[in-house]
């Protein structure tokens, strides 16, 4: 018994949403393009990307009872078409109005009265409300930490010969959100980032999940200290190591011999987060300095010091 009831529970509002709720919109957008504008099959076909077979079920389809509103469905249905027909036609504005309207009525609407009525036990349900309570705090942390990374990149593309500091295997900036454990915790510059003529450069805005090697190291020490969550790595060299400590910055030094190449090995024993952890390297691998940082702009503003000390030199 306890299985079953277990079983009846494990059935989420998207099921709904998947098999009344998608059919019944698309349906009367493909009836109102067919018989109010006067589209071919083929034509509906492409532009909502779905197979000839698709668009010929559309009245039977709407010939079924809904367990949804017709208003409803109908509304949805009107605003989704009226971008589909619009000059300025967006796949995304087009999107969105589906999964709007669909969040909406996942809270206290149509598909959450729904969900209630055909499952015992949900009565006063309130996951959907809890879910996007949640998702709204995260979404709001997740954007201070690509704001952060903006404002490092910043400061960084104010360098004016940033080859001096880049490693051949490029750089990136990194930051993660508070008690990251994991990768997908960590935003960075998707496919690094370069120079040209010697200024930094990025090719696209940094998003979650975009770097593997150095949101290890940065999950690493901050599970060791969670006050550090920036990270952004520059090339090792015997003037940058002098300036280093001359900073008085405190830094640390990786044996690959000792610990087999794993960094991320070497960075668990330490009993302290150091501003700086360099790796020496070895044959066929490039040394390489990393600098931590209370966020990206902390450990940014540490990288603007060093440049600006190693150039006073020259």
């Amino acid at each position: 018994i306890f299985l079953f009831e277990l079983v009846s529970f494990m059935r989420p509002p998207c099921e709904y949403v998947v098999k009344t709720y998608i059919p019944q919109v698309r349906a009367r957008i493909i009836r109102d393009l067919i018989e109010k504008h006067n589209w071919g099959p083929s034509q509906v076909a492409r532009a909502l990307k779905i197979t000839l077979t698709s668009v010929s079920k559309y009245k039977r389809i709407l010939s079924e009872e809904s367990l949804i509103s017709s208003d409803f469905l109908d509304r949805v249905a009107e605003e989704a078409l009226s971008v589909l027909l619009s000059k300025q036609s967006d796949p995304e504005a087009f999107i969105e109005v589906f999964c709007r309207n669909c969040m909406l009525h996942r809270i206290d609407g149509e598909i959450c009265k729904l969900h209630r009525a055909n499952l015992d036990g949900l009565e006063n349900c309130q996951a959907c409300s809890n879910v996007y309570a949640f998702l709204e705090d995260k979404r709001e942390e997740r954007n201070e930490v690509i704001y952060d990374i903006l404002n490092a990149y910043s400061l960084l593309i104010e360098i004016q010969n940033f080859d001096v500091l880049i490693p051949q295997v490029r750089t990136n900036i990194v930051e993660c959100v508070k008690g990251a454990d994991s990768i997908e915790d960590v935003a960075a510059f998707p496919g690094r980032l370069t120079t040209v003529k010697g200024k930094l450069v990025a090719a696209s805005r940094p998003e979650f999940n975009a770097s593997r090697h150095l949101a290890e190291i940065l999950v690493e020490v901050h599970k060791k200290q969670r006050e550090v969550r920036g990270l952004i790595c520059i090339k090792y060299s015997e003037e940058i190591d002098k300036v280093i400590k001359e900073l008085g910055l405190k830094a640390v030094y990786f044996s690959r011999d000792e610990f087999k190449g794993e960094l991320t090995e070497f960075l668990s024993t330490i009993t302290e987060v150091p501003d700086i952890v360099v790796d020496r390297g070895g044959l066929g691998i490039e040394p390489i300095t990393y600098i931590f940082g209370k966020n990206a702009v902390d450990a940014a503003e540490k990288i603007v010091k060093i440049y600006k000390k190693l150039t006073e030199k020259s």
